[in-house]
């Protein structure tokens, strides 16, 4: 879980990175970069207790789920690749025409928006529990 946790943070840090860069970026861009990194600030202790946790420890069985396949953590990994996918800069022109335009409409940005918001809802949740 700790390794999964290392490489969604650091693939995070990756797109936000991407799209500060967007000169004059959109509402939408600013806002999805700003919410991922408020789910990185979360997931960061969250890490860190996982690293800590003692086995057969019942928190960690069930923060566990939230890295199964399909779960949070795996849809919000496949988000970040999807914005990746769009903003990730290559050679030449195409750099310039990835900087320059934003392909995602609003249904795609709302379900992206959403799977976000999941994934810090429950990261919250997690390290509260954690602290009961």
């Amino acid at each position: 879980m700790t390794a999964s946790l290392i490489a969604i943070m650091q693939l995070a840090q990756t797109v936000v990175g991407y799209l500060k860069d967007v000169k004059d970026a959109s509402k939408e861009q600013a806002n999805i970069a700003m919410e991922i990194s408020s789910v990185n600030a979360l997931l960061t202790p969250l890490k860190c207790r996982v690293e800590g946790v003692q086995s057969g420890d019942p928190w960690f069985a069930v923060v566990q789920k939230l890295g199964d396949k399909g779960g949070p953590l795996d849809q919000f990994e496949s988000t970040l690749k999807q914005l990746k996918s769009k903003v990730d800069p290559v050679d030449g022109f195409k750099k310039a025409v990835r900087l320059l335009t934003w392909t995602f409409n609003k249904t795609e940005v709302k379900a992206m928006q959403s799977r976000i918001e999941r994934v810090k809802t429950l990261a919250t949740f997690a390290l509260a529990n954690d602290t009961l």
